[in-house]
């Protein structure tokens, strides 16, 4: 009998989390509130630059998620049609891409949360059921939702 991974308490749920419980080159929660978004986050340095390349292309991929209010899974960017002419191909750190949108009570979309790869890879159902665990966490918790959407 095999035995079912526990579910990380909420509290360490956090971008390295979602990325070693995917096993993905990186992740990002994108939060968006009041249809602006959350943008905490210093101009980065010469040495981040790759790194802001990535957030950029995510975020991009993030805003569809939220667009479309369901969860996206791309194999391979280059592949897709949704993004294949895109400016998203442009200085290209990430090939593959997965994301699901956090509602509140109202199925408003407060966030998205996302992972990506360096590499094309195919998005199994594992990996399809792991993501929407970590929403359903989320959404299930009023303190972290009332962080997203700034209230107390």
């Amino acid at each position: 009998m095999q035995r079912r991974k526990k579910a990380a308490p909420l509290h360490l749920i956090n971008t390295h989390t979602i990325s070693k419980t995917l096993t993905t080159t990186g992740a990002f929660i994108f939060l968006f509130h009041r249809n602006e978004v959350e943008n905490t986050a210093p101009a980065p340095t010469p040495a981040q630059k790759h790194d802001q390349i990535m957030r950029d292309q995510a975020f991009s991929l993030a805003c569809h998620v939220r667009e479309i209010g369901r969860l996206l899974a791309i194999d391979d960017l280059y592949a897709h049609p949704l993004v294949r002419r895109q400016e998203i191909l442009s200085g290209h750190c990430m090939t593959a891409f997965i994301g699901a949108p956090v509602r509140c009570e109202t199925a408003q979309v407060l966030a998205v949360v996302c992972a990506i790869d360096a590499k094309a890879r195919k998005w199994n159902s594992c990996d399809i059921s792991r993501l929407e665990r970590i929403v359903a966490q989320i959404e299930s918790c009023p303190v972290w939702l009332s962080k997203i959407c700034g209230t107390r």
